[in-house]
């Protein structure tokens, strides 16, 4: 079966990363799916802001884990570059969408695979675009408990750990009712 490709944004992959090993290039569920890393990740992930607030980001094993990235012909790379530019000069009204996210946009419309952000404004973009699938960090975490990669503990665990760091997403507590039928957790610290 063909690889059903995923293609995650850096704040998404902040929020799962340390909790789900390796988080790249291993398939699962019964679609393969399988996520990757937009291109520009690893160079994201040096910056010392996010070396503070997230430092396992510097450790080996992660680094290892973002080397990995979509292989695509050269005709498709010029083809993301030109849809990136034709995307900035077209959408000026998303002046908060960095030429990263862009970038990462213009991967999922020209590839045709989902994109997975919690990124409010790339949202907003990727349904201007109407060619870009959006998925959630949460919709990604029920893909990924249905298909037996994690269970529902590991889910609770991961949006605790959103919540003690102070980086819950938009729409937090509605999506998570919403796809898990039941309240979200609650600390209390």
């Amino acid at each position: 079966m063909t690889q059903s490709k995923i293609i995650v944004d850096t704040n998404s992959y902040l929020r799962l990363a340390e909790h789900i090993r390796p988080l790249f290039k291993k398939p699962f569920g019964e679609e393969e799916y399988c996520l990757y890393p937009n291109e520009d990740l690893d160079k994201e992930c040096s910056h010392i802001r996010l070396e503070t607030k997230f430092p396992w980001i510097k450790q080996k094993k992660y680094k290892e884990d973002r080397k990995c990235s979509i292989t695509i012909s050269n005709e498709k790379k010029k083809e993301i570059e030109e849809t990136t530019k034709l995307i900035t000069r077209a959408y000026p009204r998303y002046q908060n969408v960095s030429l990263v996210d862009i970038r990462c946009l213009a991967y999922g419309y020209v590839l045709k695979i989902p994109v997975v952000t919690d990124d409010k404004d790339m949202i907003e973009l990727a349904n201007d675009l109407k060619d870009v699938k959006i998925i959630k960090t949460l919709e990604l975490m029920k893909i990924m408990m249905d298909s037996n990669f994690i269970d529902m503990d590991d889910i609770k665990k991961i949006v605790e750990y959103w919540d003690y760091i102070d980086d819950l997403p938009a729409n937090y507590k509605e999506d998570y009712n919403n796809l898990f039928n039941e309240a979200p957790p609650i600390l209390d610290y």
